[in-house]
């Protein structure tokens, strides 16, 4: 009689299963990198990750130089032509590859020099631009994203309240616009991509105001800004 489980024909088909599964598990390792690998990939793609690990680095260097506003995340610039600031005392100094520290709230601008690690110059920032003081950042490339704000509804409150809501939940954005829209009745909010090519800024601002993406409605202008918000109940 022929034992089946003799230790002489039960050491291959174990054998060929270990085989199996370590073919398995090589394989399910391999599928689980390229997934992660690809995730990460599309990480460091997006502008707005980018942005806000430059802006954290920015800070972090500059702020072992120097006393920093806490209660701000600055936006940054960077300076692109300084042969058309040099009439400017704060850009006296500056060279192409300079960033400009912007905190608004504060008032101050900041030039530093992050190939020397080196804070070149400190100044108040004016915001009218035509104001005798203070910093004219015509000349710098700006990565604040500029967002207009259309309230949409009879509620004139919801301009000051929204753009309160979106500087506490998104860094390097700058407001430059606060109007009434054509119609009040706007039953949604919406955010539209002027430029064609914030679509991950839009998505997100969407979602922290609980709006849609949409296409400038008809009836309203068009104004000179990145991202426009309308307002809705």
């Amino acid at each position: 009689m022929t034992d089946f489980f003799s230790p002489t024909r039960s050491r291959m088909p174990l054998k060929s299963l270990g085989v199996v599964l370590l073919f398995v598990i090589a394989v399910l390792a391999i599928i689980g990198g390229y997934y992660y690998y690809d995730k990460y990939q599309k990480v460091l793609k997006d502008p707005q990750i980018i942005t806000r690990q430059e802006t954290e680095w920015l800070v972090s260097r500059v702020s072992i130089l120097m006393q920093l506003p806490q209660d701000e995340t600055p936006s940054i610039a960077t300076v692109i032509d300084k042969d058309k600031l040099k009439d400017q005392p704060f850009f006296k100094e500056c060279e192409n590859g300079d960033k400009v520290l912007i905190y608004t709230k504060a008032k101050k601008a900041i030039l530093y020099r992050p190939s020397a690690n080196k804070v070149i110059e400190v100044t108040p920032l004016s915001i009218d631009e035509s104001a005798a003081n203070g910093a004219d950042l015509s000349g710098v490339e700006s990565q604040m994203v500029k967002i207009a704000l259309y309230n949409g509804t009879p509620d004139s409150k919801l301009l000051d309240s929204t753009e309160a809501t979106l500087k506490d939940s998104i860094t390097n954005i700058q407001i430059t616009t606060k109007v009434e829209a054509k119609k009040s009745d706007y039953s949604k909010t919406f955010v539209v991509d002027l430029t064609g090519d914030r679509a991950s800024e839009v998505k997100k601002i969407a979602e922290t105001l609980g709006g849609e993406v949409s296409t400038l409605p008809a009836g309203e202008t068009a104004p000179d800004a990145d991202i426009l918000i309308i307002i809705g109940k």
